[in-house]
């Protein structure tokens, strides 16, 4: 079983070797090869990588002028990881969150659930502190657990 794992985890490994020399000579502009070191390193078990690489799909869509479609799965999973994270841009999060929720994308629902709580821990951030905008915060100070339906009451006060 263990040997099995380790000659997958080796082609793997080779598989992102040779789409990362791909990337050399491929357009600026292409996704595809990026949306496959994406999940590559999602398989890898290594999400920093995998959402590089998602960013990348986001920021080359936008400059682009793509429809949301093209990379609504990708600004979740970046969206999705600096919630789940120590020091996550939260800002970052809720702004990925903010156009796939005001888009008709396939994932709009999931991304309203989300970034409802994000702007409720933001929101409920800024109340503790005594603040009258909403600034930057860090995910240290958000947990998932924190995300979860209970974090809104806590916040109001309920």
């Amino acid at each position: 079983m263990l040997a099995k794992y380790l000659r997958l985890a080796s082609r793997l490994r080779e598989s992102v070797e040779c789409l990362k020399h791909a990337l050399i000579p491929a357009d600026p502009h292409e996704i595809t090869i990026n949306l496959k070191l994406a999940r590559l390193h999602t398989a890898l078990e290594e999400p920093a990588e995998a959402v590089a690489y998602h960013r990348r799909v986001v920021e080359v869509c936008q400059a682009d002028s793509r429809p949301i479609q093209d990379y609504a799965k990708s600004s979740l999973e970046v969206a999705e990881y600096h919630i789940r994270i120590p020091n996550g841009d939260l800002n970052l999060a809720a702004e990925y969150l903010e156009r796939v929720a005001s888009s008709n994308a396939e994932d709009v629902g999931r991304a309203a659930e989300l970034l409802k709580k994000v702007k409720d821990t933001l929101q409920g951030s800024a109340m503790a502190d005594g603040e009258v905008q909403a600034p930057k915060y860090e995910a240290a100070d958000v947990t998932a657990d924190s995300l979860g339906d209970d974090m809104t009451h806590s916040f109001s006060g309920a």
